[in-house]
Order: C-alpha cells, then sequence, then structure tokens
C-alpha cells in the first residue's frame, strides 16, 4: 500500500513539483523538537520524520531537517530542489 500524503501543494513556478520540502517544530527553547521532511512536492508523502527529542531548538530542528534531506538525495544520486517551509 503506498503512503498517503499528508500535504497538497499547488506547484507555481516558485515551488517546484519535484523538490523537497522540510520543517522543524519545538516546544520551548530549548524544548521538544522534532523535525519532519522530507515532504516530496509531487505526491505529498512525507519522506522522514524525527523526534521528538528533549533539549532541542527550532533553529537546529531546521538545521538537521536540511541536512537530513541533503544527505537522502546524495545516498540516492538525485538533484532535487530543497526548501524550507515557513
Amino acid at each position: 500500500m503506498a503512503p498517503s500524503p499528508i500535504i497538497e501543494y499547488k506547484t507555481t513556478e516558485s515551488i517546484l513539483s519535484e523538490s523537497i520540502a522540510v520543517d522543524a517544530a519545538c516546544s520551548g527553547n530549548p524544548g521538544k523538537m522534532e523535525y519532519r521532511g522530507g515532504v516530496f512536492v509531487a505526491d505529498g508523502v512525507e519522506i522522514f520524520h524525527v523526534g521528538p527529542m528533549e533539549g532541542g531548538t527550532n533553529n537546529v530542528g531546521e538545521f538537521l531537517a536540511i541536512v537530513h534531506a541533503l544527505a537522502l538525495l546524495k545516498e540516492k544520486e538525485q538533484y532535487s530542489s530543497l526548501f524550507r517551509q515557513y
């Protein structure tokens, strides 16, 4: 069974369908932090979700989400665009 989309994007010239979106959230600063991403914009399917982890910050989560997505792209030898949701 294929994973279901968690979000639907309307692609435009500024949002490419062949891209990965990442985001992070934190409750407190520091506090419980999690990041996800790895949402493939073309189909809205989440690629990864990490956390929650204690003692994190939103900035650290955003950074880790980008690094995680870049590592996946390198591993799969894909060259998609990557953007942070806000």
